[in-house]
C-alpha cells in the first residue's frame, strides 16, 4: 500500500475541506478529489487513512464514506494494482476499524466481491471465516470481531436473494456454502449456547445477539435461490437453534427496550419466521418434520405480544406465516373449529382495529397510510395482514370462518349504534373483516372481481356504510 506521502497529505487536507460548511471551500475540495479518482494509488490512500490510529475519528470515518462512493461507481475502471492492494489489505482494515467505520467497509468490500468473488477473488470467503473462527475460539471470544466478519458475510451474500437464476449463481453458492455453511452453524451453536446460558455480561450480551441476527440473516441469503446440500443435510440442527430463539426472552434486553422500536431479539425472531415462510412456500417438504412445531412456537409468540409499536414487524411477519401455512398443503393443521375460533379472536380481531398509531400516521401522513393499509407498500400493517389471514384461512375453511366473524361483526355494529361516536373504530373494524371475508379475486387497479358467495356486499354497505 505504498503511497506518495505529500500527495497523500494534500488528500487528506482536501477530505477535510470537504466536510467544511461553507460552500466556498467544499465544493473546490469535492472537485479537487473527483478529478483524482481513477490516480493510481488514490483508492489506497484512502484505505491507508481509513486504517491509520493517527487520523481524527471524521477523518477515517469520512474516507471510508468516499471510498464506499467511489468503488460503487468506478470499481472496474480501478487501476489494477489498487484492486489488488484493496483485496489484500481490506479485512484487516476492517477487522480493527470502528463499527461505523466498519460498517462503510462492509459495504465497500461487498461492492468489490459483487465483481470480483469468487473468480477473481478466490480467498475472500477462506479469510472471513478464518477470522470468524479464531475470534469465537478465544477465550473469551472476541465478539466485536466477530460481529465485523459477520456483517460482511451478510453484506456479501445479501445479493443472493435478488439475482435471477441462473448456472454461475448457483455455482458460487455452492462455493461460498462451501467454506461457510460449517464453520457458521458451529459459531451458531457455540454463541447460542453461551447466550441462552445467561452468563454473559450486558455488553457482551448484545455484541453476541447481534452476531446471531446477522448469522440468521446469512442463512437466509444462503437458501433463498434453493436449499443446498449442507443446510439439508443440517436442517433438524438449524431449526432447533431457531426454536430456541423464538421461545427465547432476556431480562437485560427487556429493560433497555424502546416502545417503538423492536428489540435485537425480536429482529432475530423475525428473520426466522421470514425463513419458515419461505420453507413454507418453497421448500414445504422439508420443513414437514417439524412445521407444526413452528406453528405453535410462532402462535405463541403473537399472542403474547400486546399492539405497541415495537412488535409490528414481528406481528405482520408471524400473520404472514400463518397465511403461508393456511393457504398451503398443511392447512389441516387448522382444521379444528377451536382452533379457528381462538385464530379469530386472539390474532385477526385484535390486529384489525384502528390504533392510536394508525390514527396519528394518517392524520400527520395520509399518503404514508394510504400506500401501506391499501396500496400494498412493501412495510405493511398488522391490519392488512390480520385481513390476508383471514381471506387466507377462506380458502379451505370458508363456512366455519365466515360464521365465526358474522356474529363478531354483528356485536361490534351493535356496540357501534348503542354509541357511534364512542365505537366508531368497531365499525371501522366490522368492514375490513366483512371487506377481507367477501373478497375472492381482483386486481389491485380493477377492485374485486368476484366475491363470497356467504357475503352479501351490497346489502352490507348499503345497510351498514351509507346510512
Amino acid at each position: 500500500m505504498g503511497t506518495d506521502g505529500d500527495w497523500g497529505g494534500q488528500i487528506t487536507k482536501q477530505l477535510e475541506c470537504s466536510l467544511h460548511p461553507d460552500a466556498s471551500v467544499r465544493r473546490p475540495a469535492e472537485g479537487f478529489l473527483a478529478s483524482q479518482e481513477l490516480r493510481p494509488h488514490f483508492s489506497l490512500i484512502l484505505l491507508q487513512l481509513v486504517a491509520s490510529d493517527s487520523a481524527a475519528g471524521h477523518l477515517r470515518q469520512a474516507a471510508a464514506v468516499y471510498l464506499k462512493n467511489v468503488t460503487k461507481r468506478l470499481w472496474e475502471d480501478f487501476p489494477e494494482p489498487d484492486r489488488l492492494g484493496i483485496k489484500s489489505s481490506i479485512v484487516d482494515v476492517l477487522l480493527r476499524a470502528n463499527p461505523i467505520v466498519r460498517k462503510q467497509l462492509s459495504e465497500v468490500l461487498a461492492l468489490a466481491a459483487a465483481v470480483e468473488y469468487p473468480e477473481r477473488w478466490p480467498d475472500l470467503a477462506p479469510s472471513l471465516v478464518h477470522n470468524l473462527t479464531s475470534a469465537y475460539s478465544r477465550s473469551p471470544p472476541d465478539w466485536s470481531s466477530c460481529q465485523g466478519i459477520l456483517e460482511t458475510l451478510d453484506a456479501l451474500f445479501e445479493r443472493y436473494r435478488f439475482q435471477y437464476r441462473s448456472d454461475p449463481l448457483f455455482l458460487e453458492i455452492k462455493y461460498s456454502l462451501t467454506h461457510v455453511h460449517d464453520p457458521l452453524l458451529c459459531f451458531y451453536q457455540t454463541t447460542s449456547a453461551s447466550v441462552l446460558k445467561g452468563s454473559m455480561g450486558t455488553t457482551e450480551l448484545f455484541i453476541a445477539l447481534e452476531g446471531v441476527r446477522l448469522a440468521t440473516s446469512i442463512f437466509y441469503s444462503l437458501s433463498w435461490q434453493d436449499i443446498p446440500e449442507q443446510i439439508e443435510n443440517n436442517l433438524q440442527e438449524w431449526c432447533k437453534l431457531y426454536l430456541c430463539f423464538l421461545q427465547f426472552s432476556c431480562e437485560p434486553v427487556e429493560r433497555s427496550a424502546s416502545p417503538t422500536e423492536p428489540t435485537v431479539i425480536e429482529n432475530i425472531q423475525v428473520l426466522i419466521v421470514d425463513i419458515m415462510e419461505m420453507f413454507v412456500t418453497k421448500y414445504d417438504e422439508e420443513i414437514r418434520p417439524v412445521l407444526e412445531e413452528f406453528v405453535s412456537a410462532i402462535w405463541n409468540l403473537l399472542v403474547q405480544r400486546g399492539t405497541q409499536s415495537r412488535y409490528d414487524e414481528l406481528v405482520t411477519t408471524g400473520i404472514r406465516f400463518l397465511s403461508a401455512v393456511c393457504k398451503g398443503p398443511y392447512f389441516e393443521l387448522f382444521a379444528r373449529p377451536e382452533t379457528l375460533q381462538q385464530i379469530c379472536e386472539r390474532l385477526v380481531l385484535p390486529n384489525v382495529e384502528i390504533r392510536d398509531e394508525d390514527r396519528e400516521l394518517f392524520e400527520d401522513s395520509p399518503l404514508d397510510y394510504v400506500r401501506r393499509e391499501i396500496e400494498k407498500s412493501d412495510t405493511g400493517s398488522r391490519r392488512r395482514s390480520a385481513c390476508e389471514l383471514l381471506s387466507g384461512l377462506c380458502v379451505h375453511f370458508e363456512s366455519s370462518v365466515t360464521e365465526a366473524m358474522s356474529n363478531y361483526v354483528a356485536s361490534m355494529l351493535q356496540e357501534y349504534s348503542a354509541d357511534n361516536a364512542k365505537n366508531w373504530k368497531l365499525k371501522d373494524a366490522a368492514i375490513y373483516i366483512v371487506t377481507a371475508l367477501a373478497w375472492r379475486s381482483g386486481t389491485q387497479a380493477g377492485g374485486a372481481t368476484s366475491t363470497s358467495t356467504l357475503v352479501n356486499v351490497v346489502e352490507f354497505f348499503s345497510s351498514q356504510n351509507f346510512t
